[in-house]
């Protein structure tokens, strides 16, 4: 019998696959403006597998590419790199060697401090510019202005997931 893929699996994946070709056509577009018009946002029934989604899209990825996952909690931290670990070492697909996290909180933090500090937020920026693809978890949590800063700044595929 064969399994079924969840369709949140399916989206996240088509929508990593087609990026390229959505922003090639829209190249004229600032960071910004294009996220908002053509950057994915779902807010789906907390019942979806939308962890195992995030892991599974990544591991489509190649080695080379760049991943970056804000996220809203600690436990949802741990849940992410629990299963991207689970899959690092049992899954035979390829993906990217570079993988990193980040709190939404801390790009909060870094907003509220830039008068004192601006290189806290230069580094996510550049984290955010140097991504190719970008998963922003909880955002439904979060506070528009963060939301904004991503968006403005993830020149890669932006998957913003509430």
């Amino acid at each position: 019998m064969e399994s079924k893929v969840h369709s949140i699996v399916e989206m996240l994946k088509t929508h990593w696959s087609e990026f390229a070709e959505q922003k090639e056509e829209h190249a004229d577009l600032d960071p910004l403006t294009f996220n908002r018009k053509y950057g994915l946002y779902i807010d789906p029934p907390s019942t979806w597998p939308t962890i195992e989604a995030v892991v599974s899209t990544c591991f489509g990825a190649s080695p080379e590419d760049s991943v970056l996952i804000i996220y809203p909690t600690t436990q949802s931290y741990k849940d992410v790199s629990k299963l991207f670990s689970w899959y690092s070492e049992n899954a035979q697909a390829s993906h990217p060697s570079n993988v990193s996290f980040i709190s939404w909180h801390e790009i909060f933090s870094a907003m509220s401090r830039v008068s004192e500090d601006a290189r806290i937020l230069k580094r996510i920026k550049e984290r955010l510019v140097d991504a190719n693809l970008v998963f922003f978890l909880g955002a439904s949590e979060a506070i528009s202005d963060v939301i904004n800063q991503v968006r403005g700044y993830c020149d890669g595929c932006l998957i913003i997931i509430g």
